[in-house]
């Protein structure tokens, strides 16, 4: 797999979206009330989240807990890594094995074994128990 560049607006980051070289690669922004607040993708090799200022404005928890003892710690030049898909986004899939499921995935071109992330910016996109909304900004060839 070919190395990803990535760098990042660290002035204006009004978009939320991480700025990235290879555009390849799905790309979620993660937005509260319309504000931008956090970018989920995947390198290659690993599932990436980073914040921006405007997620501590949110009340939320973090979206990866298990990296924080406390919310405080967030850093927004960083970018956090996991093998796995974090707990909140995977939940917020659902059971792709759903009959409703496999129609709606049918319909766009899809199946349970597609990218997590096009299916969470396809399907899960909103959520009536999350305050927070998934786009898909970006999607892979």
């Amino acid at each position: 797999m070919k190395e990803m560049k990535w760098s990042f607006w660290r002035k204006n980051f009004d978009d939320g979206e991480a700025k990235i070289e290879d555009a390849s690669n799905p790309l979620l922004k993660i937005s509260v009330g319309g504000k931008p607040v956090a970018s989920l993708y995947h390198d290659g090799n690993d599932f990436c989240l980073t914040y921006n200022e405007y997620f501590f404005d949110t009340g939320l928890p973090p979206f990866n807990p298990e990296d924080f003892a406390d919310k405080s710690e967030i850093e927004t030049d960083k970018v956090y890594r996991s093998k796995k898909l974090w707990f909140v986004f995977a939940e917020r899939l659902g059971a792709l094995d759903r009959r409703d499921y496999a129609t709606e995935m049918k319909k766009l071109g899809l199946n349970k074994n597609s990218d997590p992330l096009i299916l969470l910016g396809k399907l899960s996109s909103i959520s009536i128990s999350k305050p927070w909304n998934l786009e898909l900004v970006r999607k892979a060839p």
